[in-house]
């Protein structure tokens, strides 16, 4: 079928945070992750490929229309208006947004973390390490926006990802029992003497101009430092945030 101009305009709105949320849909972009979506639990609404595309692009329509999931097709003029991407791999999907379920097992929290390329490297970090599931707060980037679901590298379609719109009453709610541990660069403990004490705790990971905010610190059971060997001023938070969970996970 072909991409309508209305289906068209519809794409394009959510690039917007405020549409996306309205709509509960985002853009999976790219060969790679549309083919992680036909594996995936996630409810996919449409796909769209440009006009004589590769046999490969060709190949993962077909198993979406198999899918019975509708197809449109658009030039290379209308796939670019819908394309986040600078160069577009002439693939999208939208997506509807997951279901939300109850939280279980360790916890990420992501205070201010403003750009999308980290948060979607953090969330791919704890894909790897089995953490599955992240708050996000402050000021921190969409979880749904294009950027930070590319650098996911699919991820995303693996871990449970909480936005409240306030974090204090969702962690009252939800995290009563669990323990609090906050990467910080003013902390006297180091992250290699820190052994959870309960099975049960949140890594808490502010950005890297601010820290973590002082409503979270009020929660933390702990704070840590990773020590420097050398003369950076700081590491930036995809990197904490990748140390830390690796600790973290041979804790047992």
């Amino acid at each position: 079928m072909q991409l309508s101009h209305n289906l068209n305009k519809y794409i394009r709105s959510l690039h917007d945070n405020h549409s996306r949320d309205q709509e509960q849909c985002f853009i999976v972009e790219g060969e790679k992750l549309c083919r992680e979506l036909l594996t995936s639990s996630f409810t996919v609404e449409c796909l769209v490929i440009r006009t004589q595309s590769s046999e490969q692009l060709n190949s993962i329509a077909s198993e979406f229309s198999h899918k019975n999931i509708p197809v449109y097709t658009t030039d290379e003029r209308g796939f670019k208006q819908i394309s986040a991407m600078q160069t577009p791999q002439g693939i999208l999907a939208i997506v509807r947004y997951a279901l939300p379920t109850s939280l279980s097992g360790n916890l990420i929290i992501l205070d201010g973390i403003s750009d999308p390329g980290n948060l979607g490297t953090i969330i791919r970090t704890a894909d790897w390490f089995g953490f599955h599931t992240l708050l996000l707060c402050g000021n921190s980037a969409h979880r749904y926006n294009p950027k930070t679901v590319r650098a996911t590298m699919g991820s995303v379609f693996r871990t449970q990802i909480y936005q409240p719109e306030n974090t204090i009453e969702f962690i009252q709610e939800h995290c009563p029992d669990y323990d609090f541990y906050g990467a910080s660069l003013s902390a006297t403990t180091r992250l290699q003497d820190l052994h959870p004490t309960s099975d049960r705790y949140a890594l808490v990971f502010g950005s890297e101009s601010h820290g973590i905010s002082l409503e979270l610190q009020k929660y933390l059971t702990t704070d840590y430092i990773i020590p420097a060997y050398g003369d950076a001023e700081s590491l930036n938070v995809a990197v904490a945030a990748g140390i830390s969970l690796y600790h973290f996970s041979n804790m047992g």
